[in-house]
């Protein structure tokens, strides 16, 4: 039995999809401007102890919540890269709270580049996993991530703790990931994200994924911290993706008590949270998406798919022995996953890459809830 998998293979080859995804870190005249792996660790930043949670006192958040200090969180070890200095600083002030109320994950190259940050001090810009998300949205993967946020289905929380939103020495950023929102995010006819109106209250989830703050000064209402381990919760294939981003750097401006006008967020996924947390959470979306979208059916449409569906273009991608279905393993072992989502960042100048970079982008609102 065959499910229509060579009408997609035989038209997108792995060296085709990697020309879509294009040279993210080519400059104006197409030549790729990334530094050797050898050269990597020399023009790398310095920098590398941990940085301090501090000893700050509780303050109160911005909806009138009591909010203590947030944990260290565990955050695995990583030689240092670009940050250098976050270490010597110590968030001071109260803790106000935030919902990401929008992201924006990157629909092509450009965006990609214009979200990334230098995770490594080399000069140029990291953002593989949003290159290869632009590079699927071009086929028609759409991550969804827009709409689980309306939903209520993606919800990032934002701790920054500071003494002033125009100019503090030391401000500190942490996410957490949400749950039951108040209000309701969506009405009976369908209109969603009023949890997002700036007066909404949630619940922390169970996931006990406190991470370690972004640490940085505020400088005219622009926040730039790194150095942290930030759970991120964005979106697959309309399913919801959550990672842990190490080497985090973060950028906010237009910073308020009411929240935050326009901001980034990148870092590094280790190798090890590639096949951990990556991998694994894309292939419970791929598994989803052919459940909702496709019967499993021999007669045409293939596998009983909806004709352009998710479904169906994922199983296009990834079903490599045709019964319509697709295993972690077929997702850990396809060509195409391990060319796009190899690690690219190398951080100490052994020659073996430490992650795979992620950028996004986020706007936030006020929002209450309580730290752990």
């Amino acid at each position: 039995m065959t499910n229509g998998l060579g009408s997609l293979r035989s038209r997108i080859g792995v060296a085709s999809l990697l020309a879509t995804l294009g040279c993210l870190h080519c400059g104006d005249d197409g030549v790729d401007d990334k530094p050797s792996p050898g050269d990597a660790g020399e023009s790398a930043g310095g920098g590398g102890a941990e940085p301090s949670n501090g000893g700050a006192p509780a303050g109160m958040g911005s909806g009138g919540t009591e909010l203590a200090p947030g944990g260290s969180g565990g955050a695995e070890t990583l030689p240092s890269g670009g940050a250098g200095g976050a270490s010597e600083l110590v968030p001071e002030g109260e803790h106000y709270g935030f919902v990401i109320d929008t992201m924006m994950i990157p629909t092509n190259n450009n965006q990609a580049r214009e979200l990334a940050f230098d995770l490594n001090g080399d000069g140029v810009p990291d953002n593989q996993l949003g290159a290869v998300f632009g590079t699927l949205a071009v086929m028609g993967l759409e991550t969804g991530t827009e709409e689980l946020v309306e939903s209520g289905v993606v919800i990032l929380l934002v701790d920054l703790q500071t003494t002033s939103f125009s100019r503090a020495a030391a401000a500190g950023f942490n996410t957490f990931y949400g749950t039951n929102p108040v209000p309701d995010p969506c009405v009976d006819d369908g209109d969603c994200g009023r949890h997002l109106d700036g007066t909404g209250s949630f619940d922390l989830t169970d996931d006990e994924l406190e991470g370690e703050p972004c640490i940085g000064p505020i400088e005219d209402g622009v926040f730039s911290g790194t150095g942290g381990a930030l759970p991120v919760r964005i979106a697959y294939s309309g399913q919801p993706l959550d990672l842990t981003l190490s080497e985090a750097h973060v950028e906010l401006t237009g910073l308020s008590e009411d929240g935050f006008t326009t901001g980034r967020i990148g870092g590094l996924l280790t190798v090890a949270r590639i096949d951990t947390q990556l991998v694994p959470g894309m292939h419970a979306a791929v598994a989803a998406s052919i459940a909702a979208d496709c019967t499993g059916a021999s007669p045409s449409p293939a596998c009983g798919c909806v004709e352009g569906s998710t479904g169906s273009t994922n199983l296009n991608l990834y079903d490599m022995d045709d019964d319509c279905e697709v295993s972690l393993e077929e997702v850990k072992e396809n060509t195409l996953t391990a060319s796009l989502l190899a690690p690219d960042v190398y951080l100490d100048g052994d020659g073996t890459a430490d992650g795979l970079s992620v950028g996004f982008g986020v706007t936030g609102k006020r929002a209450t809830f309580e730290l752990p």
